[in-house]
C-alpha cells in the first residue's frame, strides 16, 4: 500500500527502511560522497587564500595583536571573555601562546577557520535540504566568493569567521 501525503508511515518500517534516518547526523560522512565533497571543499577554500599566509599583520591587526601587552598574558582570557566579540581575542592569546608574533600562525588559524565554516555549512544545508547538489554547490560558492576575503586575510576580523562557525553549529 502507498501512502499518501496524508497518511503517515508504515510504523512497521525502520527509518532507514523508509528512506530517512532518525536523526540528521546519522549519516554524518557515511558515504564515499560525503568525504569526497569534505576534500573538494578544503581544497576550494583553502587554495584562494594559501597565499595570504606569508602576509604579514596589516592595518588593525599592528593595534589589536601587535601592540597588545594583554595577548602575552594567558591570565588575560577570563577579561577577554567579558567583553563583546571575546572570543576573538581568545584565539588571538591562544595564536600569541603558540606563535608568539609571527604572522603565519594567525593567517593559518584564519585559513583553516574559513575552511571549518565551509564545511560547517555544507553540512547544514545538507541537514536543512537534504539535497547534497545543492549543499556542495552552495558551499563551494561559500568558499571561493570574494566577500570573505577580508574576513580570512586580515587577522583582526577573525570574528566574522568565528561568528559564521559558531551559528552552523547551533
Amino acid at each position: 500500500m502507498m501512502n499518501t501525503p496524508l497518511q503517515e508511515p508504515d510504523p512497521g518500517l525502520s527509518a532507514e527502511r523508509a528512506g530517512r534516518s532518525r536523526r540528521p547526523w546519522d549519516n554524518f560522512l557515511s558515504g564515499r560522497y560525503d568525504l569526497i565533497a569534505v576534500i573538494v571543499l578544503i581544497c576550494a577554500s583553502a587554495i584562494p587564500y594559501l597565499n595570504s599566509l606569508s602576509n604579514g599583520f596589516v592595518y588593525d591587526d599592528n593595534l589589536q595583536i601587535v601592540n597588545n601587552p594583554a595577548l602575552s598574558d594567558p591570565s588575560s582570557i577570563i577579561e577577554f571573555l567579558r567583553i563583546p566579540r571575546g572570543l576573538k581575542y581568545v584565539t588571538l592569546v591562544a595564536d600569541y601562546q603558540i606563535w608568539g608574533l609571527n604572522p603565519f600562525g594567525y593567517h593559518l588559524t584564519s585559513l583553516i577557520l574559513h575552511v571549518l565554516c565551509t564545511i560547517s555549512l555544507f553540512f547544514l544545508l545538507n541537514i536543512l535540504f537534504a539535497n547534497w547538489g545543492v549543499s556542495l554547490m552552495t558551499a563551494l560558492i561559500f568558499a571561493v566568493h570574494p566577500v570573505h576575503t577580508e574576513a580570512v586575510t586580515a587577522i583582526a576580523n577573525r570574528s566574522d569567521l568565528l561568528a559564521m562557525f559558531f551559528f552552523s553549529w547551533s
